[in-house]
């Protein structure tokens, strides 16, 4: 994968989200169309994880994506990689992207894992509820379909939650009794399985951490859920009650809402209370079915956008190309350019000549498709044994009068990765290699573009 592709993916998640939070603040969105647009937004880094693998179980794919990179490559040269200082190795910027990325998922995934501790240490701190509240428990929870069993339990809590996924755990206030349309509440999550879905929102936020309209998405998610709850809750009894429920939440909100981990009846923004009990308040949900579906294609298209550029991009077809590898360890014993003149005139060297002991290996300078590996060169035995890489973006190496060489056509090599050894074969008066960059089919001056290539002056080639 390149550097192009993991900003475009990390922009493309970007803005995925933050069209979907914008057109969702119109209100009356549900809790799919939140929780589609989170996976939308996550599906270009899905698929920036998942492309260095596609080029390899669908060996054939750079052929219809060829459309693609030449509307990719149209137009922005500026993008394409600056040549290399001779001698100092280019910096491997999707490595170092990479790693950013990596790190950020790490420290978001301990501040999760320090409110999971959390959350189990309060667990720790918890009773066993008496056969009264269970049976009462599991009354409401036979009316609501729920066919698990409850670890209920009693402590000094703000709100009444639940927690658990193999074994839903159900924490109420041991001060006082419990309303039964808020045990209808917290068992309509455990119901709906609620605590998986919050396990693999998590998830999501340490891969997408540097995405802030993620975040605000998923805070309408959850809002989208307690009102489904609210309405689940409410259905199981009698609208009439209404009122007294929608006071309920008022006293859970002034408390709180529970652990962060946890699935808590009460909330705490002002905005989300409102929503709620207007919401408990209304005899229907006012959704908008109409703008949604329209808003979640809009967002899938630039989706399918982004993944055909990565697929480009995994098949060896876009820009972001990087010669970060030197070739071989040795001397420039010719240069690119014009040559000392032989027995025919004037001649020109296309390419450079690095001498190196035989047997010395050569390395892919950037990575690439083997297109050739074998004898006669474009039907020239004088080329010895010759190696051909496609880069993608129009750029192709060439490695010729090789001892032997290790890979194969078709082969996918990285940057660095040892493709051949020195050698004598062809024309040629002592073990070297010789180099060719060319870009568009042109030959252009190796100097200019692999590191640690200086430039020497004209020989006899």
């Amino acid at each position: 994968m390149s550097a192009a592709a993991i900003i475009l993916a990390a922009c493309a998640s970007c803005l995925i989200a933050a069209f979907a939070w914008t057109t969702g603040q119109k209100g009356g969105r549900s809790e799919t169309y939140w929780s589609l647009s989170m996976g939308l937004a996550i599906l270009p880094l899905i698929t920036l994880l998942v492309s260095p693998w596609l080029s390899a179980s669908v060996p054939a794919i750079a052929d219809p994506l060829e459309p693609v990179a030449a509307l990719i490559n149209s137009g922005q040269d500026a993008i394409q990689a600056a040549p290399s200082d001779p001698g100092m190795p280019g910096i491997a910027w999707p490595r170092l992207l990479l790693g950013l990325w990596g790190i950020g998922i790490l420290v978001r995934g301990l501040v999760e894992l320090c409110r999971s501790a959390a959350l189990h240490r309060r667990l720790g701190s918890t009773v066993p509820a008496g056969a009264a509240v269970e049976a009462e428990v599991q009354s409401v929870a036979a009316a609501l379909t729920v066919g698990q069993r409850i670890d209920v339990r009693h402590d000094r809590v703000r709100s009444p939650f639940v927690c658990g996924l193999w074994r839903p755990v159900l924490v109420l206030d041991a001060r006082q009794a419990t309303d039964d349309l808020v045990l209808a509440h917290e068992l309509a999550h455990i119901r709906r399985r609620d605590s998986w879905r919050r396990v693999g929102v998590r998830m999501a936020g340490a891969m997408l951490w540097f995405n802030p309209f993620f975040f605000l998405m998923e805070r309408e998610r959850r809002l989208a859920v307690e009102i489904a709850c609210d309405r689940a809750a409410l259905f199981s009894s009698d609208h009439r009650r209404a009122r007294s429920y929608a006071r309920t939440l008022l006293d859970a909100a002034s408390r709180g809402s529970g652990p962060q981990a946890a699935l808590g009846f009460g909330v705490e923004p002002k905005k989300a209370l409102e929503m709620r009990i207007r919401s408990i308040l209304s005899q229907t949900p006012k959704y908008r079915p109409a703008t949604g579906p329209v808003s979640l294609a809009v967002m899938a298209a630039a989706c399918l956008s982004i993944a055909g550029y990565q697929a480009a991009d995994a098949a060896g077809l876009a820009v972001d190309v990087q010669f970060t590898a030197p070739v071989v360890e040795g001397r420039t014993s010719s240069g690119f350019g014009p040559a000392a003149p032989g027995p025919n005139g004037p001649r020109n060297h296309g390419g450079q000549d690095i001498a190196a002991p035989a047997g010395a290996p050569v390395s892919a300078p950037a990575p690439g498709r083997v297109t050739y590996a074998g004898a006669a060169y474009n039907g020239q035995t004088s080329w010895g044994n010759v190696v051909e890489i496609d880069h993608g973006g129009g750029w192709t190496t060439v490695y010729a009068h090789l001892q032997d060489y290790a890979v194969a056509p078709g082969d996918a090599v990285r940057a660095g990765q040892t493709i051949a050894r020195v050698g004598a074969t062809g024309v040629a008066t002592g073990p070297h290699v010789h180099v060719e960059v060319r870009r568009d089919g042109e030959r252009v001056d190796p100097a200019d573009h692999i590191p640690g290539l200086a430039p020497a002056t004209p020989s006899d080639g």
